[in-house]
């Protein structure tokens, strides 16, 4: 027997725009556990590296855009119990806008996805459904009481199909509103640069394939896709610096993995992940603007 539910139904430009404000709302989450004061070596680790990291990225944003986002440097006080058992990681983050045109956009597909929303909120097409599905759920109710089982799967089944003609409308609903969102979306807005030292794994979301090299180190490069709920995401570009890494494959899932070396203190930079989030011809003069002397020089 299955007892009716109500069904969700699709979130339309109120659950994208509730997904776009928690998304901009939300901070860097942390886990914290046990921990121990840091070390003389581990706090003077870290500065060593994020001084050769901060010299190293880019010195200025793109020419018009404006920078949203950098590391603030702050030796550890304090560090995980028992992470010296793995090499320290250590990393540095930035990014970059061209603010004016992102919000121009923005202020665009608000604009055209509320005059979607209004005209379809007018559109009663559904109203017999859903006025119908209220009462056959009054039914089942007394029904269950009566215990008429074949009465309740048979409203149930009637309730399905009205739910499946509610579904439909409302994901021609849903695929207009994206749609218009999607003819005022603008890409090469947004960049950014990471410098990830001692990573162990770093997981590919999505099909790589090399692309142009950079320093003589090979770049693995992911395309930029349309997410049907933020929008336009940038793809990424990484170069792995160490000796340890290794492509692994499991079907169609690709990720780098890391092999530290042994008898090696935790306090050294055994390995780089450069990453890169931005548009193609971005990416490729964000790699070009790195120090990649000195970057191969932390490594030991």
């Amino acid at each position: 027997m299955r007892v009716p539910q109500p069904q969700p139904r699709p979130a339309g430009l109120a659950g994208l725009l509730l997904a776009v404000l928690l998304l901009a709302a939300a901070g860097p989450v942390r886990a914290d556990g046990p921990s121990r004061p840091a070390t003389p070596a581990e706090q003077a680790f870290y500065s060593q590296v994020m001084a050769v990291l901060v010299k190293s990225a880019p010195a200025a944003p793109p020419p018009g855009w404006e920078e949203i986002e950098r590391t603030q440097l702050k030796p550890p006080r304090y560090v995980g119990e028992g992470s010296e058992q793995d090499p320290m990681g250590l990393d540095y983050h930035l990014r970059w806008s061209d603010l004016p045109r992102g919000r121009a956009a923005q202020e665009a597909q608000a604009r055209a996805g509320a005059e979607v929303v209004r005209r379809q909120m007018a559109d009663q097409s559904t109203a017999a459904q859903e006025k119908r599905v209220e009462a056959l759920a009054a039914q089942v109710g007394q029904a269950l009481e009566r215990g008429d089982m074949a009465t309740v799967n048979r409203l149930q089944g009637e309730m399905d199909k009205l739910y499946d003609e509610i579904n439909h409308v409302q994901s021609k609903r849903d695929a207009e509103l994206q749609a218009v969102l999607k003819r005022h979306q603008v890409k090469d807005v947004e960049a950014g640069v990471s410098l990830l030292v001692n990573s162990a794994v770093v997981e590919f979301i999505g099909r790589v394939a090399k692309d142009q090299p950079v320093a003589g180190l090979a770049v693995y490069r992911q395309e930029g896709e349309d997410n049907p709920h933020l929008g336009w995401r940038e793809g990424y570009s990484w170069v792995f610096l160490g000796a340890g890494w290794k492509l692994m494959r499991e079907g169609d899932h690709q990720y780098m993995e890391f092999t530290p070396k042994a008898g090696v203190a935790h306090t050294t930079a055994q390995n780089l992940v450069v990453r890169v989030q931005a548009a193609p011809e971005r990416a490729r003069a964000l790699l070009a603007a790195l120090d990649w002397a000195a970057l191969k020089a932390l490594i030991k």
